[in-house]
């Protein structure tokens, strides 16, 4: 890539590990866009995090929503010439034992982590192909492998995320994309606070 700025677009960057993300990023002085489902929730994680030799902007993103995905990754193209990195940090979980679980929650899971994951890098790959060059990542989780009791349909769409991506991977490879996953551990963030770290 040379000298030139890397731009890298961060979805759920609102969140605790989205946000860190985009700070260390941001010290490595690329140019980041923050990505949030809310403009307010967007604008208030770039306040918080405007340091170091790169440039933080943010966006609306509803990773379900391929229109919005798509003049989102237009926009960013326009403004910027380029889009050298995805972090797909978007996601959200849902507590409860299998006998009691609410399909239509289960289903909004889904959306979000696995479906979402796709809508996204399919956004991102079309301009990343034509550069011959691109970096993605999608946060996963050990859930992903070991599983987690009152949070199988969580445990199954990032299980889903790990499937995508080997695809994905071997889809792009030859264009000069990379796909990975990261599949971290416990992490006491917020959404944590809210779901595991609450039983």
């Amino acid at each position: 890539m040379g000298m030139r700025k890397k731009i890298c677009l961060v979805t759920g960057g609102t969140g605790d590990i989205g946000k860190a993300i985009c700070s260390r990023l941001v010290d490595e002085s690329y140019t980041v866009i923050l990505a949030g489902i809310t403009a307010e929730q967007a604008d208030a994680a770039c306040q918080e995090l405007e340091c170091g030799n790169g440039t933080l902007a943010s966006a609306v993103i509803d990773v379900t929503d391929e229109e919005i995905c798509n003049t989102a990754v237009a926009g960013i193209l326009e403004t910027h010439g380029q889009l050298d990195c995805l972090v797909n940090c978007a996601g959200i979980s849902y507590i409860a034992p299998v006998l009691l679980g609410k399909v239509k929650e289960w289903k909004k899971v889904l959306e979000v982590n696995t479906l979402g994951a796709f809508i996204i890098s399919k956004a991102v790959i079309r301009p990343m192909i034509r550069a011959r060059s691109g970096r993605i990542v999608h946060i996963g989780s050990i859930s992903a492998d070991v599983g987690a009791p009152f949070n199988a349909i969580y445990a199954a769409s990032k299980a889903g995320i790990a499937g995508l991506v080997r695809s994905f991977a071997l889809e792009v490879a030859a264009a000069g994309i990379t796909v990975n996953a990261v599949q971290p551990g416990y992490v006491k963030t917020k959404l944590f606070r809210q779901t595991q770290g609450a039983r």
